[in-house]
């Protein structure tokens, strides 16, 4: 016969571990790194978003208490002129001297204390009698306020802009013979008595006003009009009388009549250039100052849109903070992904080293009786033409080859996945203990810090108890940094970071039962004391909160024995189960009103029994939302969850599975009706044999 020739074996391939599991971690680690820091960022946006319409508000209500403050000071400055007898006479008998000597000193005092910068007597044909403000009398006055006054017999206040543009917060009163003799609340009671002596007008110009909300905010303000509301001319010879350099032409359409600030920057003369387009607020970087600029319309005692009022707020602190925290952020997560990808690539090398030693003694080996295999072969066919005997005794020998053969290519299959699992075991296991040393360090410190929080805001109510009247510069800094905010919030900062912390730490304790690397200890306990212990646990879960009453839970507990089992992972069943029940309660709350609430309250019923002397059976049921019958058979699949992202992981239900079926020997079940509810049905041995223990 001819000879045959055997085919070599081809090379072993080196098993490279790193090059396949590094390169789509790193790529994993920079993706959630770049989504962390986009997010910050994002964040960033809208709180600063927010900080502009916060900022917005207050300019406007400001604006709007001040002058409801300058309005209650000159009604108040009111009613003392008009009772006051001795004017009244001569504002009758047209008295300039009189009025003059007996009003004079009350214009003073009222401009020095309250800052009333206008002080007006008028005919009762509106003719102006006398000015104590300046030196002009005789014109005949036409403003709104005045006509209001005029045509209601009673005050009219507002804001009004005059030609020269000076816009003036102004109070106009009919004065009456009678008033002298009458309370403040009857004066204008009835308009019919008492002859009408004339009108008394006082007036707070709005640029002091302006400059009050820029001394409290710390907010440069800008006042532009349209110019189809002023005289060039006066306003150019007011402007020259005040001393202010003035450039009619500087904007098209608007002029600026009051400012705070010495130097308006080149970008806010464009914004107000633009400001008719829409203009509200952006951001200007000026040199090293950061401003935003806002904007909203000016309007006077009619509702016209005289023009515009600009606020610039400096945010350069805000600004440079957000820019620190992201580049502390940034080396923070470098640093950390640098860390892991370093212990992941020492890890990976021993576990690459050990497996391709594994598989170079396996394919050495194999070659070697590949070899013996080739040689027998050649032997027997050399010896075919001999003794049949041989020959039958050569065929015997082949069969026990071939079949050593198949039991060394079975083993070695086994070796291979044997390996594999236990170096998955060992990387989810190495994984758990990398993330859940740091965690712990930092979950621990959060009590000290909200313990130190707490204090110092204790701290700071004390102070505000035994100080309610700080420096001005204190309560500047408070109102700057928005302290009763902070004081609110920091605390809930602190509680999102632990809940965050602890949601870190139940993954971390999934993986490790997965692993299977925590064992607990077996022993025989009671299945009543580990439901107990668990719904304690879980007691803050079922209070009430605001909207929706609290969830009932309802014990039917039966005469049970004593249960071999492993305690803490039956308890870490009970848990899965009842904080699933929970959550489903909880989102069902959150969907429906109160009254809804009340009238279909949350339940979970818990029954124990023993159907005989051989098993146990826990029963736990809600009236949640239910399941439709594809989600309940994927309930046990490892990493499934009906939970919205984030809120799952999908190991709780699987390793309870494991828990219940595997290492017990038990059965867990799952029943759902959408609408209406789930139940889970546990069925444990009583008593464990002794090979399982």
């Amino acid at each position: 016969m001819p000879e045959k020739h055997t085919q070599p074996l081809p090379t072993l391939k080196y098993e490279l571990v790193r090059a396949k599991v590094l390169p789509p971690l790193i790529a994993t680690v920079c993706l959630l790194q770049a989504i962390f820091l986009g997010t910050f960022w994002q964040q960033h946006r809208q709180d600063l978003i927010t900080a502009e319409k916060i900022t917005t508000q207050r300019v406007q209500d400001l604006l709007r208490e001040e002058m409801a403050a300058d309005l209650e000071k000159m009604n108040t400055a009111m009613e003392v002129i008009i009772r006051d007898a001795d004017l009244a006479d001569a504002l009758a008998a047209r008295d300039h001297e009189r009025l003059i000597e007996q009003g004079q000193p009350l214009f003073e005092q009222f401009r020095d204390n309250h800052q009333i910068t206008h002080f007006y007597f008028h005919q009762p044909d509106r003719i102006n009698l006398l000015r104590l403000h300046k030196e002009l009398r005789g014109d005949l006055i036409n403003r709104v306020t005045i006509q209001t006054a005029e045509k209601t017999e009673r005050p009219s206040a507002g804001l009004e802009q005059g030609p020269t543009g000076n816009p003036v917060l102004r109070l106009v009163y009919p004065w009456r013979s009678n008033f002298a003799d009458m309370s403040a609340a009857d004066l204008f009671a009835d308009s019919s008595t008492g002859e009408l002596l004339g009108y008394l007008e006082l007036g707070i110009e709005f640029e002091d006003i302006a400059k009050r909300v820029h001394d409290i905010l710390d907010v440069e303000l800008i006042v532009a009009v349209d110019k189809e509301f002023l005289d060039q001319q006066q306003w150019a010879a007011r402007n020259q009388k005040l001393g202010r350099q003035s450039d009619w032409n500087e904007f098209t359409d608007h002029v600026i009549i009051d400012k705070t600030i010495s130097d308006i920057p080149v970008e806010v003369s464009e914004a107000i250039e633009r400001l008719d387009t829409g203009v509200e607020r952006f951001r200007i970087n000026n040199n090293t100052q950061t401003y935003q600029f806002i904007s909203f319309p000016f309007n006077d005692i009619d509702n016209r849109e005289l023009g515009y009022v600009v606020a610039l707020k400096d945010i350069s602190a805000d600004v440079q903070k957000a820019r620190q925290s992201i580049f502390h952020i940034l080396v923070l997560t470098i640093g950390i992904s640098a860390s892991f990808g370093v212990g992941f690539y020492l890890f990976l090398g021993t576990v690459e080293r050990s497996l391709n030693e594994r598989r170079v003694k396996l394919a050495a080996a194999t070659d070697a009786l590949a070899q013996s295999k080739a040689q027998l072969e050649n032997y027997s066919q050399t010896l075919e033409q001999k003794v049949e005997a041989r020959t039958q005794e050569v065929q015997a020998k082949n069969q026990a080859l071939e079949q050593a053969l198949q039991e060394l290519g079975t083993t070695q299959a086994q070796i291979v996945q044997t390996e594999k699992m236990s170096s998955l075991g060992q990387l989810v296991a190495g994984v758990a203990h990398e993330i859940n040393n740091p965690v712990n360090f930092i979950h621990g410190n959060l009590r000290h810090v909200r313990d130190y929080t707490q204090d110092l805001l204790r701290f700071i109510g004390l102070y505000q108890t035994h100080h309610p009247n700080p420096a001005t510069e204190i309560t500047a800094a408070a109102d700057e940094i928005d302290l009763d905010f902070l004081r609110s919030d920091l605390p809930k900062i602190i509680d999102s970071m632990a809940i965050g912390t602890d949601r870190i730490r139940q993954i971390v304790l999934s993986l490790r039962n997965f692993s299977r690397l925590d064992e607990a200890e077996f022993k025989t306990v009671d299945i009543h004391e580990g439901i107990d212990s668990t719904l304690l646990i879980l007691q803050h879960r079922l209070k009430a909160r605001p909207g929706s009453p609290a969830i009932s839970v309802f014990k039917d507990y039966g005469q049970l024995p004593a249960v071999d089992c492993y305690p803490g992972q039956l308890n870490q069943v009970f848990m899965n189960i009842l904080v699933n029940a929970i959550d489903a309660l909880a989102e069902v709350r959150t969907k429906r009103t109160f009254q809804e609430n009340q009238e279909n309250a949350g339940k979970i019923t818990i029954r124990t029994s023993a159907p005989n002397d051989l098993w146990v059976q826990i029963e736990m049921a809600d009236n949640g939302p239910g399941m439709v019958d594809s989600v309940r058979q994927k309930i046990f699949d490892p990493f499934f969850t009906t939970k919205s992202i984030g809120k799952g992981t999908g190991m709780g239900m699987s390793i309870s599975y494991q828990i219940i079926v595997e290492k017990h020997g038990g059965k867990l079940e799952c029943f759902s009706t959408p609408d209406e509810g789930t139940e889970f049905i546990i069925q444990l041995p009583i008593r464990q044999h002794a090979s399982e223990q």
